[in-house]
Formats: C-alpha cells, structure tokens, sequence
C-alpha cells in the first residue's frame, strides 16, 4: 500500500479505515473461495409431525451471522461499476452462466470482482480524503 498523503488527522483516521477495509478484503478472499465450492451433500431434517425430508445442500456456505455478510455490504463502494443494483448484475451472470450452480457461481463472480476493485484501490489510492469519503 502507498503512503496516504493529506494532513496528519487526515492520515492517521485513513490509515485505519483503510486497514479496515484490509481486513474486509480478506473476508472477502473467503465469501469468493466459499461460492467457488459446489460441494453438495444430502442431510436428512427430522421432523415428527411431517417425518423426515431429504434435501441437498452446499457444504460450505456463508454463515449469515459472522463476519462474511458485513463484509460483503462493507464493500459497497467497490461493487462491479456495471452492477447499479446488485440482483440484477446476478441474474444477468446467472443466465450468462447457466447450469445447476449458475446461481451460486454468479455470486462468487460478483464478489471476485467487488474484491480486484477493492484490492486496486488498496494498492493504488495514497490520498486520505479517498479513505475518509468510504468509511
């Protein structure tokens, strides 16, 4: 990363915020890896009323209660420049990509690509106020 260039208040609030976003971008390496994966397995739900039901399910999925969902909206500021609204960039990748796990793989694409533009702006953004006007 470049050394941020403003005044000294200014750096020192952008550094943290950008480390910050340090850490978003590696959540997001995860929430990439986890999409990519379409592992599925069969689990069984006992239910004593309605008896038992099979379902297939991805083994990794991205827990909706950790820190992988609050980095995915972190990351806001980096989203595709095409993506105005977020379902509608996927379901166009979606089609695009077709198949059984169309859905999933359209996900993970849409975040691979919020992830390069965030790490670009990581490597590549030294003034402050850039930081200061995404936190």
């Amino acid at each position: 990363m470049k050394k941020l260039v403003g005044s000294e208040k200014q750096v020192s609030w952008a550094e943290d915020i950008r480390a910050g976003y340090a850490e978003t971008a590696e959540i997001l390496k995860e929430v990439v890896s986890i999409y990519s994966d379409t592992t599925q397995k069969e689990v069984v739900e006992h239910d004593p009323l309605f008896g038992d039901e099979v379902m297939t399910v991805y083994e990794k999925e991205v827990d909706s209660t950790g820190n992988l969902p609050a980095a995915t909206t972190r990351a806001c500021h980096w989203k595709p420049a095409e993506a105005g609204k977020e379902w509608s960039w996927m379901n166009s990748r979606e089609q695009e990509i077709g198949g059984e796990h169309a859905e999933r793989l359209a996900r993970r694409d849409f975040y691979a690509a919020t992830l390069k533009n965030l790490e670009k702006a990581l490597a590549d953004e030294d003034d402050a106020r850039y930081w200061i006007d995404r936190r």
